[in-house]
Formats: structure tokens, sequence, C-alpha cells
């Protein structure tokens, strides 16, 4: 059997996101402006990231997506991607010289 040789790596650009700018994305409360950059982790690391359980950061993001008029998570990321907002995202990287 193959040894998988990926490892996860947090890449992030992130921009403070200004509670009056004139980005489209309506004012958030702190925690939520907090969160909207790591809507794109998977929830247990965001919530990590955030010091928040898992579940917390899911209220979150959905009271997120109420508020940008989205229907999921990811139709949130969208809307707030063509806004502007730059998010935290994992990427896979691959250690070594290939797979065997």
């Amino acid at each position: 059997m193959p040894e998988n040789n990926l490892q996860w790596e947090s890449v992030a650009v992130l921009l403070p996101l200004h509670r009056h700018s004139n980005n489209g994305i309506p004012d958030l409360p702190p925690a939520e402006a907090h969160a909207l950059p790591l809507l794109a982790l998977p929830a247990d690391i965001a919530a990590h990231r955030i010091g928040r359980s898992k579940s917390r950061f899911k209220q979150l993001a959905r009271s997120i997506a109420d508020k940008l008029g989205a229907a999921d998570t990811k139709s949130a990321i969208v809307i707030a991607a063509r806004a502007g907002v730059q998010f935290e995202f994992l990427a896979k990287r691959s250690r070594g010289g290939g797979s065997r």
C-alpha cells in the first residue's frame, strides 16, 4: 500500500473587514467579522482558530450566510469573495519525492 506523503498546510491571506466599508458586506458583529474569513476552512479547524466550539462556529457561519442573503455557507463564501473578502484555506502539499 503506498505511503501517504501529503500534509495539510494552512495558507492565509486575510484582510480585516472594516465595519463601514462599501464592499457590499453588511456590518457584522465582531465575532462574525472574525469568523467570516475562516468560512472556507473545515468547521473544527475554524472553531479552533477563533477559540470557539465547532457548534458555535457553525452558528456564526449560518448567521453570516443569512445576513449575506445566501442559501448556505458555500454561497456565502462566493458572495463575500466577490465583495473582496479573502479567505483562509487549507492546501495540500506533498512531502518527499512522490508516490511509490
